[in-house]
C-alpha cells in the first residue's frame, strides 16, 4: 500500500456532515465537528411535516378570509398562531418550522402576534 492509499477512508465509515462553520475542515475532512453538524437520520425529520401543516393553515385562513370576511380570516389566522404557540411550548424538541429562538421567546412572540391579530381584526371597522 502506498502512502496515498492509506489516507483514503471508506465512505461507509465517514459520517455525513452539513456545511460546517469555518475552521472545522482541515485537509478536506471534518475534524472534531460537533454533533449538531451531523445530518439527521431518516425518520428523525419532522420539520417538513410541521412546515406543511403551518403553510396549509395559512392557506386555509386566507381562503376563509376570501370566502367570508377579512375579519373572520384574520381571526382564523390568529387561532392558527395560537396553535403554533401551543405546539412550540409543548412539543419537545421544537419543530423546525416553529423554532427560531429560545422556546420562551418563540412562545412570547407567537402569543403577542396572535393577540395583536385578534385585536386588529376586532377593533378595526374596515376589516
Amino acid at each position: 500500500m502506498t502512502k496515498l492509499d492509506q489516507s483514503v477512508v471508506p465512505t461507509n465509515e465517514v459520517p455525513v456532515y452539513r456545511t460546517p462553520p469555518r475552521g472545522v475542515l482541515r485537509d478536506g475532512l471534518p475534524t472534531e465537528a460537533p454533533d449538531a453538524l451531523l445530518v439527521d437520520q431518516p425518520g428523525e425529520r419532522q420539520g417538513l411535516a410541521w412546515l406543511v401543516v403551518t403553510t396549509l393553515g395559512v392557506v386555509v385562513a386566507a381562503g376563509v378570509g376570501a370566502v367570508t370576511t377579512a375579519r373572520v380570516g384574520a381571526l382564523t389566522l390568529a387561532v392558527l398562531v395560537v396553535g403554533c404557540a401551543v405546539v412550540r411550548a409543548v412539543v419537545e424538541p421544537g419543530p423546525a418550522a416553529l423554532s427560531v429562538r429560545s422556546r420562551r421567546t418563540d412562545v412570547l412572540v407567537l402569543g403577542f402576534l396572535a393577540v395583536a391579530l385578534g385585536v386588529v381584526a376586532i377593533r378595526l371597522p374596515a376589516v
